[in-house]
């Protein structure tokens, strides 16, 4: 046990026996897994697995621990079980597992087909937790390796040499990860890849909505499958913005309803075990008395994200953490009413988290011994340009963009990839600047922005330049508090246009944009970025959704128009603003209806007391026709009063189809579960347990209405009670 928080009294009351890991090791675990198979294999192929294990597995291990670096160290043991349960997966997937089934084969093709399946498990679990820059020091190490005859660690006598065929195909250029194995042929990821875009109806999903696969997520996903097939818990670990709980979530919502019992968590910092407790339980059906599982003939997965976000309590343990792994080592938990225990079965818990730090904690090994850790990592430049390319070439297929304004928007992605690059390696967050987070959201972003333009609009290459400029000033320049960092900013920009944008005359660009006598000196100066303005407010359509974004020139038009939507407002409005709008105020306006225009965005406005944030943010929302949602925390404010008025926000925008803004300032987050529940919010849309079925069910005639609008026909002839909510999800996002 861990004696972190014990007294000196109660340490020296026990007595201690030390063991230490090196002197037990994984070699009983493998040979132990090993001799199950006895019944199925005869002696010679025994042996050669335990020279597999024996050979391989502890080298591999020493040099991933010495030379490699991992999100979080994960321990021996747990690398070595992980490797056996997904050979175990294959091995089953393709019969070697079935006595009757081997004995019908050739000793040699058994052996054979056995080398793979371990090679293929070693490279993906003891292989797959390490970073990328790891990878190919890993890869030249275990091609030198199997290249000649391997000594076994503990049977010195014994020799072990593969055949070429057992390992990938070594072409130099390619690592040994760059290929998967089907159906005991070694291929390339990057067929596996163009397979599943063959497969992807990219016309029917809005440019916002896309989900560009790559080779990072194919793998991952292949392994997911494998690992629900099998029932082995998942674990993806990487930095944030990889699509780790995007991918993961759009497979568990491809899965059949009538087999599969989905329950997904967000853990925060403020996230107790009660609470995780309560969500799974609501959920469980009743199998028998003291046994509870998905239902008859259903597989239950718990999906929790940001697994190592729960903040350590006073004895530097985490709740909520705690009670995962008290379901994995004794198989359930305790009611939380009666105390009884709760055994839980059919049930596998798939889980992504980022790398510790900045938050968040590492998790105990105690814990992450039952997890197969696959680790996820950065895309490269080329994935990137791959990404946010195919959105851009969508976008110019459906709009029909000119040939000149369209290589701009084309030489955008690799601009904007530049430039983040360029800001992930100089402008790091520090205590002053703990904002200073970006990630591949980021990017995601200055896109949204770029395909907000229609055709009408996007006519000018020049044009074009601007708007690219404008997308990453309000996506990064946004975030910069000093006129140093803004300073640098400017300079990247200014680089990046002209050698990603291939536009060297920056005079050319601002020409028409900034007055002539004032171009000369703020060409030197980020002031001139306070130029570019683009927004939908000087448009009359009724539509708010149909007016085009396009750019402002003249400030004082801008001005004039939104002092008359101003008095619009005060005109409806029971609480009138005396507002005067100045150009500052005018630049937070377009900002905020920008940020409306655009779809699962969000806001936080960082400024001192009686700035407007508040006041513009009604403004804003008035502009773009959303309704603005608040809520009154008094001291006598309850939980129960919290979740009534939650309830209202999202019926309102999920099921009435009302464009909704929720604000809340910091003042009123005095409760943690407040603070919970609008994570929940902004990370799924869904607030666990906040809409029970009898108060859901008359909710799904509305929807199923609008599910025909949307040309939803399947959902809206056949959709089940769980489908409908998942649909209503997707609206209140």
């Amino acid at each position: 046990a861990d004696l972190l928080q014990a007294s000196p009294a109660t340490v020296s009351r026990c007595g201690m026996i030390y063991l230490q890991p090196d002197n037990i090791g994984w070699w009983p675990i493998a040979l132990s897994w090993i001799n199950q198979f006895t019944d199925v294999y005869d002696q010679n192929v025994i042996r050669h697995l335990e020279d597999l294990f024996d050979a391989l597995v502890g080298k591999c291990i020493e040099f991933i621990k010495g030379k490699c670096q991992e999100w979080q160290s994960t321990p021996e043991a747990n690398l070595v079980t992980s490797l056996m349960k997904i050979m175990k997966a294959f091995m089953s997937d393709h019969k070697l597992d079935v006595k009757d089934f081997v004995l019908q084969m050739k000793p040699e093709d058994l052996m054979l087909k056995l080398d793979q399946l371990f090679v293929y498990s070693l490279l993906w679990t003891v292989g797959g937790v390490i970073l990328q820059t790891g990878r190919k020091n890993f890869d030249s190490f275990f091609k030198k390796l199997v290249g000649e005859s391997i000594k076994c660690d503990n049977r010195k006598d014994r020799l072990l040499k593969l055949e070429k065929a057992a390992l990938p195909p070594d072409t130099g250029a390619n690592t040994f990860q760059d290929y998967y194995l089907d159906n005991f042929k070694w291929k390339n990821w990057k067929e596996l890849l163009d397979k599943v875009e063959l497969e992807e109806d990219y016309e029917k999903v809005p440019l916002n909505e896309l989900v560009i696969p790559t080779l990072d997520s194919v793998r991952m996903l292949l392994f997911l499958k494998l690992s629900i097939k099998h029932q082995i818990p998942f674990l993806a670990v990487g930095p944030t913005g990889t699509g780790k709980s995007l991918f993961v979530n759009n497979h568990l919502k491809s899965l059949s309803l009538d087999q599969y019992l989905l329950i997904s968590i967000t853990f925060s910092a403020k996230t107790t075990a009660t609470q995780t407790q309560k969500i799974i339980d609501d959920k469980l059906e009743k199998i028998r008395k003291g046994i509870f599982g998905p239902g008859f003939g259903k597989k239950g997965l718990i999906f929790i994200d940001d697994l190592n976000m729960p903040s350590l309590d006073k004895y530097g343990a985490q709740p909520p953490i705690e009670l995962i792994r008290q379901y994995f080592d004794h198989k359930g938990w305790y009611d939380l009413k009666d105390r009884k225990p709760r055994e839980i079965v059919d049930t596998t818990i798939l889980s992504a988290m980022g790398p510790p730090g900045g938050g968040r904690n590492f998790i105990t090994p105690r814990l992450l011994r039952h997890f197969y850790v696959f680790a996820t990592n950065e895309q490269d430049d080329k994935t990137l340009q791959r990404i946010f390319g195919k959105i851009i070439e969508l976008y110019i297929t459906k709009n029909q963009i000119d040939a000149d304004p369209a290589k701009i928007f084309r030489f955008s992605v690799e601009a904007s990839t530049e430039i983040y690059q360029q800001i992930c390696l100089n402008l790091k967050p520090t205590p002053a600047k703990s904002h200073y987070l970006f990630n591949l959201r980021d990017i995601a972003r200055v896109t949204q922005g770029m395909i907000l333009m229609n055709k009408k609009e996007a006519n000018d290459m020049k044009k074009i330049c601007r708007l690219w400029m404008h997308e990453t000033c309000r996506v990064f320049y946004d975030r910069l508090i000093t006129d140093q960092d803004r300073e640098w900013f400017f300079n990247v920009l200014t680089h990046c246009t002209k050698t990603k944008l291939r536009e060297s005359d920056m005079k050319a660009i601002f020409k028409g944009v900034v007055d002539d006598k004032q171009l000369n000196t703020l060409l030197t100066s980020h002031e001139i970025l306070k130029y570019l303005r683009f927004g939908t407010i000087m448009s009359d359509d009724i539509d708010v959704q149909m007016r085009p974004y396009d750019e402002i020139t003249d400030i004082n038009a801008a001005q004039k128009r939104l002092e008359q939507l101003l008095e619009d407002y005060n005109s409806q409005s029971k609480k009138p603003m005396s507002l005067i709008l100045f150009e500052f105020a005018v630049d937070h306006i377009l900002r905020l209806c920008r940020l409306f225009k655009m779809s699962r965005s969000h806001a936080l406005l960082v400024g001192l007391g009686g700035s407007g944030r508040q006041s513009l943010a009604r403004l804003s929302a008035f502009i773009c026709d959303h309704d603005v949602f608040t809520v009154e925390v008094s001291k006598s404010y309850t939980f129960d009063q919290w979740r009534n008025d939650i309830k209202k926000l999202i019926i309102s925008a999920g099921v009435e189809n009302k464009y909704s803004v929720f604000l809340i300032n910091d003042s009123q987050l005095k409760e943690t579960y407040i603070l919970e529940d609008l994570n929940n919010l902004l990370n799924s849309g869904d607030v666990p347990n906040l809409l029970p079925p009898d108060e859901f069910i008359p909710l799904i005639d509305k929807l199923r209405q609008h599910a025909k609008q949307h040309d939803r026909e399947e959902l809206y002839n056949s959709g089940t009670n769980a489908q409908f909510y998942d649909y209503f999800i997707e609206q209140v996002r």
